[in-house]
């Protein structure tokens, strides 16, 4: 299987943002249980590790299956329905030649 260079700088810029997403979250998370946050930061705290959280449940999908098995079943759908276009063609083009 060769992979394009596109896909390649895909699958990497993917891995670039879960990482930062995941420190972030893990970051916010510590600072949050070791250092007293001060009471008018506590709330745009608050609202960065639910950002952090959320888009820490959306890489653990993405990456456990649900978005990338989609890419997988894309691309074998993809695939299959080039493959189908060319049979249609090659009988069209035989029926063709049979008909007087």
């Amino acid at each position: 299987m060769n992979i394009d260079w596109r896909d390649r700088i895909s699958i990497l810029g993917a891995v670039i943002v879960s990482v930062l997403t995941v420190v972030g979250f893990g970051a916010v998370c510590v600072a949050l249980f070791f250092f007293k946050i001060p009471q008018d930061m506590k709330e745009i705290a608050m609202l960065l590790l639910g950002i952090l959280g959320a888009g820490f449940t959306t890489i653990v999908n993405y990456w456990t299956g649900s978005t990338s098995s989609s890419q997988k079943k894309d691309a074998t759908i993809a695939e299959t329905a080039t493959v189908a276009a060319a049979t249609a063609a090659n009988v069209a083009t035989a029926a063709a030649a049979k008909v007087p």
